[in-house]
Parts: C-alpha cells; structure tokens; sequence
C-alpha cells in the first residue's frame, strides 16, 4: 500500500493516456512508518541551480523513498515537480524524450496541447529536447526533475540525450537521478563545474537512529542491535527485520533464523538484485559463495577458471552490491544476507559439489591467507582432520603468537573435540589460550595430565616427540612461570639458556618467543641490563619472519625493560614511534592495552605530570580489573596508582585506595610482600615512621631482606621497594651502621643489574647519611653521583619522593663555593631545589597529620623545658633517637629553636 504522505499530488494526466500511465508520475513508495531523513535532505536543500544529484546505490537502499521526501519539501518550499518512473520501454532518444515530455506535461509545465503520442513525435529527438527546455525555461517557479530507476534506460543514445539536458539545462531547473548500476554518465564537466552530487550506498544505509526511528518501540535494545549489525544499514533488510518483528519475538531466536525473514530476503535477492545480472555473473557468484571475500586469483581456484578478475571488474563496473576491501588485489566482499541466499542456492544445485568448492577453498586460505577462514571451509568441507592438521602445520601457538590469544581461541573453537584431544600440539594451544585468558588452576591441570601421558613431552602419538612439540611445551611452561609472578633461579635460566640453544635453529619463531620470556624472567630477577641484551638477542633471531602482532610484542617489552632501568627517553621513544600502531592493535588484546597505560603513567608520575599520569591510571584500572596480568604490570600500576593518589590527595586517601587494590582478585600476588612493602614506603613518605617500623617487624622484612638468598624470594621491585624503606628507617632511628651496610648492598646491586631510579635513591640516602656525620666531601660526592643519572634521564618524583633527605645535602652542595660541579648538572640541582622549595611553601598540611605520635610525644617534653637527656631517660629512647625527632619537629613546623617551636605548636593546633 502506498503511504499517502508520502505521495507528491500532480495535476491529473490527458485523457488520452493508458489507463496505468498516472503511476508513472508519483513515487512508488511503501513504508508506512515514515523515516526523517534529515542529512539526505541536507544534501538535497544545498544542490544549486542546474545541479544534477545522482542517487546510486542497489535495490532496497531507499532511493525512491528519500527523492520523494524532497519532493515533498521541493512542492511545501513553492517549487513544481516533474517525477517519472523510467522502465525499459522508455529505451532510446526518442521514447526517453517521450518520458520527459509527459512528466512535464503532469506537472503542468508543458501545456496540455504540446501532449503528442510517441509515435508521432518530432524525428529529431533533440529538437524536441530544445523545445522542451524552452518551454521549462519560461516556468515561472524553480522545477525539480526527477527520473527514477534510470538503469532501466541507461544505453548510449539515452547517455547523448542526458548529457545534451545537462549543457543546455536552465537555471530554474535541477536534476535528480536514481539508479541501481553505475550509469554512462559524462560526470568530468560537471564536476568540474560543480553541478554534480553524488550520493552512494554509505550514505544512504540508514543510520542506528534512523532504524530505531523505524523500528519506533516494537524492538528491544538488544533485538535493534542485532537487526542493525545484521542488516548493516540496509533500508530494505531492515523493513524485513521490522514486518518479522512478531514471528522474531515468539520464536526467540536469531534474526537469522526466523523463517519469515529469511523467505523476504530471499525473494527480494533474486527479484531485485541477481534479476539485474546476466546469468554468467550469477553463476560466479554463487560458486564463490563459500567464502566471505572475493578476490581474483581465490576465485580461480575454486571454480578452476581463469576468467574471475573479468567478472569481477564486469560487477565492479556496474557497481552492483559488491563492498570493495582492497582496490590493488581487486579484493570485494558479497554482504552477509546475500552470500547466504546464493550459498543455498548452491547447495541447491545438484550439478555443483559444495564440499569440492570448499575443500578447493580451504587448501588456498591455508598458503594466502587466513587460517581461521581455512579451518571453517575444512569444516565446512566435511573434513575437520584437515582442519586440525592444518592447525598443526602452521603451529597452534605460532598462530597465537602472531595473531593474538582471541585470534587463537576462535580457531580451536571451531574443531571437534575428539581432534583437538587426540593432538598433544593443538592441546597445548588451548592450554596456552587458557592460561593467558585467567583460566590458570584449568591450564595448569591440563598441562599436568599432557606432561604424564606424553612422558614429560618424550613421546607423541606412539612414537618420539618432535622438537615442534617439546618447543611448544617449553614455551608453555614459560608463559605459565611468567605469569604467576614467580621468579626463576640462576640455575633455571642456565637450564632454560641450553634449552633454547637446542632448538633455536629448527623452531626460530618460538625460540624468538622463548628468548623473550627469557629475557623478561630475567627483567623479574631485576637483571636489568642483561634483560636488554637478550631481549636485543630476541629481536635478531628472526627479524625477517616477525608478524606485526609479534613485533609489537617485542616492542613493548623493550618499552617497559627500558623504564625499568629508568631510561625514561627510550621508553617514551618506544612508546611515541608506535602510538597509532600501537592503539589499533593493543586495543583488541586488553593486556597489552592496559599495559601500555600502565607504562605511560609510570613516566608521567616520574616527569611530575601528575594529572596525565591520574587519567591514565584511570583508563588501565578497568581493564586490569578483568584480564589476566603479569606481575611486572600490577607492581608498576599499584605503585604509580599510590604514589600519585598520595602526591595528590594526601596520606587520609591511602588506604581506601590500597583497599581497592587488594580487593582486586589477582592482587594475591602481591599480598604477600610487594603491598606491605609499598605501605612500609608510603609511610615514610608520610613521615610516619612508627607505622613503617611496626609493617617491617610484622613481616620480619629487615631479616628477609639481609639474608644472602633474598634476590631469590623477593621480585626486584619488591627487594628495592623494601631496601630503600629499611635504609630510611635506619637512617631515621639513627642506626647509622645498619644505614651505611644496607645502602652499599642496594647500590651495589642496583648499579650493577641496571636499576638507575634504585641507583639514584641509594646516593640520595647515602649523601644524607654522610652529611649527618658530617662528612661534607662524601655527601656531595654521593649527590653528585645521583645528579649525573636524574639529569641524563630527566628524574624528577625519584628526587622529590626522597626531599626528606636530599633538602640539606642539597642546599649545601649549591651553598658550597669550593665543590666542581658542572654546569648542567649545577642547573639541574638548582631546579631540584626551586622545586623543592616551592612543594614545602605550599604544603601546608593539616596539623593533626603533621607530626606522629612519637614526635607529639617529644613536643609535649619539649614545651615542660625537659632537655634531650631527660626526654630519652623519660620515654625510654637513645638519645640521638630524640635529637633525630627534634629535628624533625623542627621542619614540620618549619622553626629553627626550642623557643619558637612551641608557640608555633599552639598556632598550629598540635598543643592545646
């Protein structure tokens, strides 16, 4: 039924027309839910004078449907329409200038007079052009033209007659133009004149709001979503979707199979899109319907021809429902709905064999191109043994490895269970997906049973193993020891070395792989600088085969070894020359997303950019809140994420924050050492020593930590996070000592294993201490140590998170006229202590917070008049103790004699 609204009301046609001869003059429109096409009439409404719009898409994209709404608007805005229904008996000059002729004359703007049968019309059709043009010249308001279905006529004499209309066209007209094919239209002149609108198939799908506008309320979100997704947009598709509504929602399932809605489909693909096409293209495209893209030499191999590219440029040049994927293969895509309805037709036809076609198919995916694409058309083929070899021969984890773990897991998927069984390769890949994915107890035990029933990996299917196999194995097992966090021993990676150098020459892709979890295993034990070099290692032993998935990979492990040694220029270097790259491809692996981010914050927080590195905090929490994640990655975000939230929100939003970290499920690898370790550290940060000394004396840190094997038990964040905070504590209760023992061992190993930041806190604390003992030479020469390193790679938090101890070395290095001290790092020294400055001018925190209750207990002895003698007789304590919290009394309130602190304590509300 044609919807009223919609129907632009001409003038009623001569008598002496047929009886069917008005419908030619209005639109043959539909749809009884009218959709606002607001950007198409945006386009129509910006056309100027003699402007020619062509409307070019397949049936069933509403190009009749969106000209008549600008017929409407055109008839509302005082304009006159001449619309025609062009079919194939209006082929040729002078049956086509008969057309015109009467839709001009339905509109009124021929005179009923000039009405001539065809028969009888002047011999020279474009002389009746002129006179037609003359005639519409002199109309008095602006003429809209529309000539509807044009593939209908579109022959060469039609061509002339069109291009003459468009030279000699009159300022008061415009031209629009539907057709479902490209049509032989001159276009270069008016596009350069800019008089030619072209609007495709891309703008005329509709739009996720313009479905739902058609759909009004009688969809759910979900069943919009799905309808959307599977219609792409088409207007025709998606009135199908809308008319099957109430078969859809009975049934409850997919779109797909609602019999009504696939019968629809069906009819309108022959009726309407494969009516158009000679026979051979169809015959084409239903034996190509096997696979998804089409592409010249695929297509040959399956249908054994060599004739593909002719057809497809034939359809290509008709601009037909073919999507183009990649112009310089000549690679197209049929849309899903109509490679369904040509896929039952072949399975229709008795005299084409779909299992031959698919087989044909899956032997070329596998060389050229896609083996998920290849194990679906074995699949499909009726041979799923194939499909699993072919999994075998490309190698399950070499898949995975170069295209990521869902990449991996869609193509196991797709076997049967008993192949996937009876391959101890193809189990190790599901073992490999599922680990990797946070299935680990499952992994685990699957892998237990692998390793018993193959021997420990000696023996595949009766006979003995391949190194493929052992290989695969081995980087299994290397994956599930990185990811839980564990570290590996000297002796282990000795072992692993040798294993590696076994089969690095017959299995290059995964020993580049092993060499990477050997060099991150190393990275853990905080060899640092060896962890460079056998990462760099990784990078040459097969540079020449590396997917763009496995290259990335390298790279970003580079990036986060880099910032581990405190290379801050390098990482940010990494980071920069793959950003876009990286987005695209990170973005579909959630761990290596997060990752990034992670990163990204921790250089953000070092340069002191404390809001970006917030916000990027922000973005990675999420996702590490619900993907798997190695150690190395929740050390760095829970330590970035708690010295920003403490830099910037103070010490009352640590622990609602360390609460939330420890609720996240994989925080049990850090519960044991790293997050009291990091609450040790912040409560020195917060100048709460008490509390420091009391989480180090219930995790017995400071005997863990002396004792030779420590490397051993602890990871190198947690050994150094630890180290630093037992050399602060030391430092601060006056055990000068221990103090001096523990900071040569941390800046022995930091130096040594390449961990610069750990390096450059240890000489920060080493100058402290012997500025203390007034070893003024010592001091400078320690900071000047840790200036070289910060200045080199732009430290900034590394020497504000220590102020506490670098405040008076520092300003008695710059105070000093006797020390030689370069010119850059002098500067650099100089911005430190600016810097300095300017944290302690605005920091003014809460008096109740400011001092612990070891220093209030001090300050009340203080303000009785009680010497340093008596205080420590009084409280139990030595006396370079007291002298040590008197000082630090003296710099919270920022006074420098007994006289004035106490004042200063009522000011502040510390005494009462």
């Amino acid at each position: 039924m044609t919807d009223k609204s919609l129907v632009v009301h001409f003038a009623p046609p001569a008598t002496n027309r047929p009886a069917g001869a008005p419908y030619r003059f209005v639109p043959n429109v539909g749809f009884e839910t009218p959709v606002e096409r607001s950007d198409l009439h945006a386009m129509f409404v910006a056309a100027p004078p003699r402007s020619v719009t062509l409307l070019q898409a397949p049936a069933g994209y509403g190009k009749t449907y969106a000209l008549a709404q600008w017929a409407n608007a055109a008839r509302a805005a005082g304009s006159t329409v001449a619309w025609i229904n062009l079919t194939k008996a209006d082929r040729g000059k002078r049956a086509f200038v008969a057309a015109l002729t009467d839709s001009l004359a339905s509109a009124q703007v021929m005179p009923h007079g000039a009405e001539r049968p065809v028969s009888h019309l002047h011999e020279d059709a474009l002389d009746a052009l002129d006179g037609l043009l003359t005639t519409a010249a002199r109309h008095p308001a602006e003429l809209l033209l529309i000539l509807d279905d044009f593939h209908n006529v579109d022959t060469p004499e039609v061509a002339a007659v069109l291009d003459t209309l468009f030279v000699r066209l009159p300022t008061n007209i415009k031209v629009a133009i539907s057709s479902r094919l490209a049509i032989g239209l001159a276009s270069s002149r008016l596009l350069l004149q800019g008089r030619l609108q072209r609007i495709e198939r891309a703008a005329l799908a509709f739009t996720k709001k313009e479905a739902q506008a058609l759909f009004a309320s009688a969809f759910t979100p979900t069943q919009l979503k799905e309808a959307y997704a599977i219609c792409e947009g088409w207007p025709a598709m998606l009135r199908f979707a809308q008319l099957c509504g109430e078969d859809w929602r009975r049934l409850g399932t997919s779109l797909e199979h609602v019999p009504a809605f696939a019968s629809l489909v069906k009819d309108f693909v022959l009726t309407e899109l494969l009516a158009d096409l000679d026979a051979p293209l169809v015959e084409f495209l239903i034996e190509t319907s096997v696979t998804d893209v089409l592409r010249p030499d695929f297509a040959d191999a399956v249908r054994q021809r060599k004739d593909s590219r002719a057809m497809l440029d034939d359809l290509a040049a008709r601009s037909t429902f073919l999507q183009c994927i990649e112009i310089a293969n000549g690679s197209w895509a049929v849309p899903p709905l109509v490679r369904r309805v040509l896929y039952r037709l072949l399975q229709s036809r008795r005299d084409l064999d779909a299992s031959a076609l698919h087989s044909r198919a899956a032997l070329w995916l596998v060389k050229h191109a896609s083996l998920r694409e290849a194990v679906v058309a074995f699949i499909a083929a009726g041979t799923p043994e194939a499909a699993a070899r072919a999994i075998e021969d490309a190698g399950g984890l070499n898949f995975g490895i170069s295209h990521g773990d869902n990449a991996l897991r869609s193509v196991l998927d797709l076997l049967p269970e008993d192949h996937l069984r009876a391959s101890p390769r193809l189990r190790l890949a599901r073992i490999f997906v599922d680990f990797k994915q946070g299935l680990q107890s499952e992994a685990q035990q699957m892998f237990d049973e692998l390793s018993r029933v193959t021997e420990g990996f000696t023996t595949e299917r009766g006979g003995p193993a391949s190194v493929a196999l052992q290989a695969d194995a081995l980087l299994v097992r290397c994956l599930m020891q990185f990811y839980l966090g564990g570290t590996l021993s000297a002796e282990r990676l000795k072992a692993l070395g040798e294993e590696l150098t076994l089969i690095s020459g017959v299995q290059p892709r995964r020993s580049t792989m092993i060499y990477i979890f050997l060099g991150l295993y190393q990275h853990m034990r905080g060899d640092l600088d060896l962890a460079h070099d056998t990462l760099l290692q990784a990078e040459r032993s097969n540079a020449q085969e590396y997917s763009a998935w496995e290259a990335l990979w390298l790279k970003q492990h580079f990036a986060t070894v880099a910032l581990a040694r405190g290379n801050l220029a390098e990482a940010r270097r990494i980071f920069s020359a793959g950003q876009r790259q990286w987005r695209e491809e990170f973005q579909q692996e959630p761990t290596f997303f997060s990752l990034t981010k992670v990163l990204l914050a921790e250089i953000d927080y070092e340069l002191d950019d404390l809001n970006e590195a917030r916000s990027k905090i922000d973005e990675a929490m999420y996702t590490v809140e619900h993907v798997e994640a190695w150690f190395e990655m929740l050390a760095s975000l829970y330590e970035t994420v708690a010295l920003t939230t403490y830099t910037l929100n103070g010490a009352a939003s640590i622990e609602p924050m360390l609460a939330r970290l420890e609720s996240i499920p994989r925080s049990n690898k850090l519960l044991h050492n790293f997050l009291p370790a990091l609450r040790m550290r912040l409560a020195l940060l917060n100048e709460d020593d008490e509390r420091a000394a009391e989480i180090c004396s219930r995790h017995d840190f400071a005997a863990r930590w002396n004792d030779p094997g420590s490397p051993e038990e602890f990871a190198w964040r947690e050994w150094d996070l630890i180290g630093v905070s037992l050399a602060e504590l030391a430092l601060n209760e006056c055990r000068l000592t221990d103090a001096a023992a523990i900071l040569q061992r941390l800046e022995s190993d930091a130096s040594r294993r390449g961990r610069k930041r750990t390096w450059v806190r240890a000489l920060v604390l080493k100058s402290a201490l012997a500025h203390s003992n007034n070893q003024h030479d010592a001091a400078h020469a320690a900071l000047i140590a840790a200036f070289e390193i910060g200045s080199a790679n732009e430290y900034r938090r590394t020497f504000l998170d220590m102020r506490r101890y670098l405040q008076r070395p520092l300003d008695g290095l710059l105070a000093s006229r006797t020390v030689p001290i370069e010119k850059h790092l002098q500067s650099f020294a100089a911005k430190l202590q600016a810097l300095l400055s300017k944290r302690m001018g605005t920091s003014k925190p809460a008096a109740p917070a400011l001092l612990s209750a070891r220093e209030r207990e001090v300050l009340i002895e203080i303000s009785l008049g009680h010497s340093n003698k008596v205080i420590a007789r009084k409280l139990g304590l030595s006396e370079p103790t007291v002298k040590f919290h008197v000082q630090n009394i003296f710099r919270k309130l920022d006074v420098r004699k007994r006289t004035t602190v106490v004042a200063e304590a009522h000011k502040r509300g510390v005494l009462p």
